[in-house]
């Protein structure tokens, strides 16, 4: 399936009207390990978003600069500043280009994935989004039907298979082991947007 600037704005508008109804959960969360703004930060963010939606360019390396931009512009957190890093290490990946494929969704990931890494100074197993992501980019590679709803049931499942482990990176690291029981919020925010994007 090629996906192209109207398969993305469709996801862009559907987790704006999603964080409606989720931002306070996501809040709620991040307050137990964080500055309980996670869920705001990204409710304002797409709201901008979407609000834009209907000028990005159709290249989609162009498309994701300027929603990295928009992002930044809205959001001050930590998690916008990783979710912007991600945009923009995608847009060069993408740039030049008006569609790609279901199957380079895993590489994005990748792509996403290790710009985050470096932007947090993290690694694999400090349980952050950066493990949602690796464990999306395995679902979509492994994906027999859709690759996002593949991607997103793989989100939601690395947020439960981390709830027992410690936040090592972060302002959640500053808990240590008393975040053991307890969700990442950058992982639940994760699994949400994909999850809203997959349109579930």
């Amino acid at each position: 399936m090629a996906i192209g600037i109207h398969e993305l704005r469709g996801a862009v508008r559907r987790v704006a009207v999603d964080l409606e109804n989720s931002a306070d959960d996501l809040n709620a969360a991040d307050a137990a390990l964080g500055d309980g703004d996670i869920g705001i930060t990204l409710l304002n963010a797409f709201r901008a978003l979407a609000e834009g939606a209907g000028d990005l360019p159709d290249d989609m390396g162009a498309a994701c600069l300027d929603m990295a931009r928009t992002v930044s512009k809205h959001s001050s957190s930590s998690f916008g500043t990783l979710l912007a890093t991600a945009l923009v290490a995608c847009g060069k990946s993408l740039k030049g280009r008006e569609t790609f494929e279901d199957g380079e969704i895993a590489a994005l990931m990748d792509t996403a994935r290790d710009a985050i890494l470096a932007r947090g100074k993290a690694s694999l197993g400090d349980k952050t989004v950066a493990d949602s992501l690796d464990a999306a980019a395995r679902a979509a590679r492994e994906a027999s039907g859709s690759v996002g709803p593949a991607l997103a049931d793989a989100a939601d499942a690395e947020v439960e298979a981390f709830r027992d482990k410690p936040n090592n990176v972060g302002r959640a690291r500053m808990y240590g082991e008393r975040s053991v029981g307890m969700p990442d919020p950058g992982m639940m925010a994760f699994a949400r947007l994909a999850r809203a994007a997959a349109g579930r």
